[in-house]
């Protein structure tokens, strides 16, 4: 059986089309549920976490025409930024792209990820362009002044996520964990939200492509190609969209020990075009690998699965009666999201990454462990940060699966994702 999305967009107009999250339909398999073909159209999958390769594209009137001639370079609540691709001599406009790792010059743990939401929340922002001729201007602005505001995911999505571990005594800083990677393995960090992902249910590329409508921070939008770093063995997307139709709670900024880090939700549509479509969007966490890194010099020195770190533990939990109010709180030193100030938790700004569990018996969650070989020994090693958000992804894929039940989401035409270059070789 062979299907085409024309068909299947018949259906979402028509309001019998049949839409499981990817979740789902893999407890459904773990169930012994037999799901044919017949019983699904569509699969949505989705991703939220830490995406370095994310930058914004920004355009906007900053002045009167004929104020100054051009920007040589400016700052948005300190980010700084170089103005272009256009110069715009003399029409008062700024074009430029500013960088989700970005790090304010005046808010130590302010990233270009906090602006992007800032901007999204409609959020005045003071921006400084420091002219040719040496003069500085000051503006405050919102996202209602801009023409274009985009943001541009350059390597999102990766099929094969990884954990980190320091395999050397001491403690190493990294964007992998908000404190430090203790060593030798006595923690880990991983990213990744196995059998949600989306090319992990599309591991050959042949359901999406370059063109396939997504949802990135909730805004539709699209594939582009193919993300840097992207090869055979890891696959990773292009994506972009408009930030003017984004949600806030999709989308940030977030803090580790060796920098800030910009937070992306994308949520991808799976046609089940054909019985092998199907049988990869049946893909299980106990069978998706996930290697243990050497956080040093990024060799794999073990590998275990998805099944060790995602066990009905998507959500972290706090009981506020059980807080001792200490006098030097390391949740509220360390949470990535400063969701915890003044003994309040704000569980909504929460992406459930769980550091908080291994500093504080106030905070809930069973983090799981990975069971690997490494060195010719028999290892557990306790996961102490997660850098995705499962229950947030879920959230994502459900929110997808409901516009395309109700016939606001059709899918899209699209061109294969091949590989032409083989620069990993």
């Amino acid at each position: 059986m062979k299907r085409r999305i024309e068909d299947i967009n018949e259906k979402i107009k028509k309001g019998d089309v049949a839409v499981i999250s990817a979740d789902d339909l893999s407890d459904m398999v773990r169930n012994g549920e037999d799901v044919k073909i017949k019983d699904v159209d569509v699969v949505t999958t989705a991703t939220r976490g830490c995406m370095s390769g994310t930058a914004a594209d920004l355009s906007f009137r900053f002045s009167e025409p004929g104020v100054f001639e051009r920007g040589k370079m400016l700052r948005l609540n300190g980010i700084p930024a170089l103005p272009g691709s256009a110069p715009n001599e003399r029409a008062g406009y700024i074009d430029t792209i500013v960088y989700g790792t970005q790090e304010s010059l005046h808010n130590p743990g302010y990233g270009g990820g906090h602006l992007f939401k800032d901007l999204v929340k409609g959020k005045e922002i003071e921006v400084e362009v420091d002219t040719t001729d040496g003069r500085t201007l000051e503006e405050t602005i919102t996202i209602e002044d801009m023409n274009t505001a985009r943001i541009i995911g350059f390597r999102n999505c990766c099929k094969n996520y990884q954990a980190f571990a320091n395999s050397k005594e001491g403690s190493v800083k990294t964007i992998f964990h908000p404190k430090y990677l203790e060593g030798p393995y006595k923690e880990c960090s991983f990213a990744g939200c196995g059998e949600l992902n989306p090319i992990q249910n599309d591991p050959d590329l042949e359901a999406i492509g370059i063109g396939s409508k997504i949802l990135m921070n909730g805004a539709e939008g699209i594939i582009l190609g193919h993300g840097t770093k992207s090869s055979p063995e890891h696959p990773f997307l292009m994506t972009t969209a408009e930030m003017y139709d984004m949600k806030p709670a999709y989308m940030g900024g977030t803090v580790t020990s060796a920098g800030v880090e910009v937070l992306n939700t994308i949520a991808i549509p799976i046609p089940i075009l054909d019985e092998k479509t199907l049988k990869n969007a049946k893909v299980l966490d106990e069978a998706i690998d996930l290697p243990l890194m050497d956080i040093h010099d990024r060799r794999e020195i073990g590998i275990s699965t998805y099944g060790m770190v995602w066990k009905n533990n998507l959500k972290v939990s706090y009981d506020p009666d059980a807080c001792k109010r200490c006098d030097e709180c390391l949740v509220e030193e360390y949470c990535p999201e400063g969701c915890f100030k003044d003994y309040i938790f704000e569980e909504e700004r929460c992406r459930n990454c769980g550091f908080c569990t291994t500093v504080c018996d106030t905070f809930k969650c069973d983090m799981g462990d990975l069971h690997v070989i490494c060195e010719g020994k028999d290892m557990r090693i306790p996961v102490t940060y997660r850098a995705s958000d499962r229950m947030g992804a879920r959230k994502a894929s459900l929110e997808l699966k409901d516009r395309i039940e109700s016939g606001d989401f059709l899918l899209t035409p699209f061109e294969r994702l091949e590989f032409k270059r083989r620069w990993w070789e």
